[in-house]
């Protein structure tokens, strides 16, 4: 990991103790930061695309090589806060960065693509 790729994690690791927003995926609880829950759709040059409901980032620490991560398409349930009712979720895009990040894209699993 890269001097830069580590700062963002220290830092990951300050909002996730402040925040407490997690997700629960494969049976387990993982700390995550989050943007807001938005919604809605994009008008593009191609036309309208759907707009993430919200984007998590993870830490790749956190997930056990055996296990892998969470992947598109899988459903995830989100918790914004400590004792926030959870929210489903669909994965709509997962980004690996640089080996140390995961940033999913994820909408209302009732919702199309």
């Amino acid at each position: 990991m890269n001097e830069f790729s580590s700062h963002l994690v220290d830092g990951l690791l300050t909002l996730e103790t402040t925040v407490g927003a997690s997700i629960t995926w494969a049976g387990q609880v993982f700390p995550c930061v989050a943007g807001a829950i938005m919604g809605g759709r994009i008008l593009g040059l191609g036309g309208f695309t759907l707009n993430a409901d919200t984007t998590i980032v993870l830490r790749f620490a956190l997930f056990d090589p055996t296990v892998g991560l969470p992947a598109e398409k899988q459903t995830l349930s989100y918790t914004s806060e400590p004792n926030a009712p959870a929210r489903q979720l669909r994965i709509d895009k997962a980004t690996p960065w640089q080996d140390a990040l995961l940033v999913l894209e994820c909408n209302d699993p009732n919702r199309g693509s």
